[in-house]
């Protein structure tokens, strides 16, 4: 539930590219 809140807010900011290569690779 933690990585679906920021990957909301990194779209909002529109990086959510790179949050979710981040989160990929972190998870």
């Amino acid at each position: 539930m933690s990585p679906h809140s920021l990957t909301c807010e990194a779209d909002t900011n529109g990086s959510h590219g790179y949050v979710y290569l981040t989160i990929y690779p972190a998870e």
